[in-house]
């Protein structure tokens, strides 16, 4: 049986504002147009999706406050016009009867007072509460944030947030998990300093996260995830989007340590031999000073950093070389993707209580924000560019693979795509994306997306440790 989804170019290049009051605005018409493609008999996306009494939960990707080179920050996170549309459709599905919550676990370092602001996203529970009587709550899921001004984190910085007031759960993919047979497990990196922690949740066969039950709770999940590259895995959609499901991301493997010929994928073995040497010693510090959350460890890191400074320009050129490609920001990660394909099971497998289950556990549709997307260095600091799409499914896997292509590149080459598809212990209801998967669009040269490679996309930049490997042909 195929897996529709529906692709709607709006032509609309820039977001409207007239969500914030009115009833009736572009970004509600381009949904009701997807839906109309989709062959949805009301106009409405999420019919037989979303019933009355439902409890939902709107998942935007809210990673970011603030674009790290001052441009549109629309192209890193999810615009509020989309979610507005979103809200709308599901409150009419549900007869205005069930619950619609909105909630994101953003990166430690958003100031989620800033997001509110800058995205005014307030004012849909504001329209909806003096409209209607309905409360829509907007939640940060986040357990800690991190008030620094940039540079390195002390423990000082640290900010314990009163988290999902649902709690979380332990969810533990064991046996299943894509990290199953990953060599040097001991180089693992994750969301802070303390690679300890990360290491442990990922050891002695069990492979824990910490997931909102915000989520784990709701009757449907629906994902409004943004269009727009990754440095790690490829392509933020879907699968990459469910970071945002857990409390604590130091539990979520982000690379291992070290080139690949010492076991670690956090940049290449071709980087110059003083630019590896120097990210050893870097990493050596932070694990021993900054990685034990001392004050007085933190203080001896402080020192050092002073000195290095102090003895800096007698050094010269030896100063200038470094890593091209950190942090696991290149096709040669071998570990981003095993979280990915964790995470993209997880949202549907795991019952209320974080228990993994033979059945999907809720209903999940996705609406790919696509009227802004971003290029070359997202997934934090994008080129913006706009395309003027929209485009959703109930299939989480499906979405991916479509938008992976309509940005022009080959899903063969994005690791947790291909496992997806081909590996996963759990059905993900795609195994040939070329035959089990149906486009329906308002361009008709899009309907043959998936078969034809010739089919003209919207040629995304891809992000620089990526270009030349990820693109279709090459």
């Amino acid at each position: 049986m195929s897996v529709r989804i529906g692709i709607y170019h709006t032509h609309q290049k820039i977001y409207s504002n007239e969500w914030m009051q009115a009833e009736n605005y572009p970004e509600k018409r381009s949904l009701r147009a997807l839906a109309d493609l989709m062959g949805s008999p009301d106009g409405n996306l999420f019919h037989g999706v979303v019933n009355p009494g439902d409890r939902v939960v709107i998942k935007p990707n809210w990673v970011l406050d603030k674009h790290p080179y001052g441009f549109d920050i629309f192209s890193v996170i999810t615009h509020p016009a989309v979610l507005r549309a979103v809200v709308d459709l599901v409150y009419e599905a549900m007869k205005g009867e069930g619950q619609i919550i909105i909630a994101d676990a953003p990166q430690w370092d958003c100031d989620f007072e800033n997001l509110m602001r800058v995205t005014q996203v307030h004012r849909i529970s504001e329209y909806y509460w003096e409209k209607f009587r309905f409360e829509i709550p907007i939640i940060d899921l986040r357990q800690v944030r991190c008030v620094s001004q940039g540079g390195l984190v002390k423990h000082a910085d640290r900010v314990q947030l009163l988290g999902d007031p649902e709690g979380y759960a332990v969810v533990d993919l064991g046996s299943d998990s894509a990290f199953v047979g990953m060599p040097h497990p001991e180089r693992l990196y994750g969301a802070d300093y303390d690679r300890r922690e990360t290491i442990r949740h990922h050891s002695s066969g069990c492979h824990e996260y910490l997931v909102s039950k915000t989520i784990l709770n709701a009757d449907v999940l629906i994902h409004v995830p943004k269009f727009k590259v990754h440095k790690k895995v490829g392509v933020t959609l879907n699968a990459k989007g469910m970071v945002g499901i857990n409390g604590n991301k130091n539990w979520v493997a982000h690379f291992r340590i070290g080139p690949p010929s010492l076991g670690g994928d956090e940049f290449p073995d071709e980087e110059p031999i003083i630019a590896k040497a120097k990210a050893r010693v870097t990493r050596l510090l932070i694990d021993h000073l900054l990685g034990s959350q001392s004050p007085a460890r933190e203080k001896m890191f402080d020192l050092i950093y002073v000195a290095y400074r102090w003895i800096k320009p007698m050094l010269g050129d030896l100063t200038k070389s470094w890593v091209s490609m950190d942090s696991g920001n290149w096709y040669g990660n071998d570990t981003a993707w095993r979280m990915v394909s964790d995470l993209a099971r997880i949202v549907l497998y795991a019952d209320r209580d974080g228990r993994i289950q033979d059945t999907v556990q809720r209903r999940f549709f996705s609406v790919v924000d696509g009227i802004m997307g971003g290029e070359k260095e997202g997934p934090l600091a994008p080129t913006p560019k706009p395309c003027g799409v929209l485009f959703a499914g109930d299939n989480l896997l499906a979405v991916d693979l479509v938008g992976t292509r309509l940005m022009g590149f080959d899903w063969r080459k994005i690791k947790y795509l291909r496992w997806l598809v081909g590996d996963s212990p759990h059905r993900m209801g795609v195994k040939h994306p070329e035959v089990d998967i149906e486009i329906c669009s308002n361009n008709p040269e899009w309907v043959a997306l998936m078969r034809d490679p010739q089919v003209r996309d919207l040629d995304f930049g891809p992000p620089p440790g990526w270009k030349g490997y990820i693109e279709l042909g090459s």
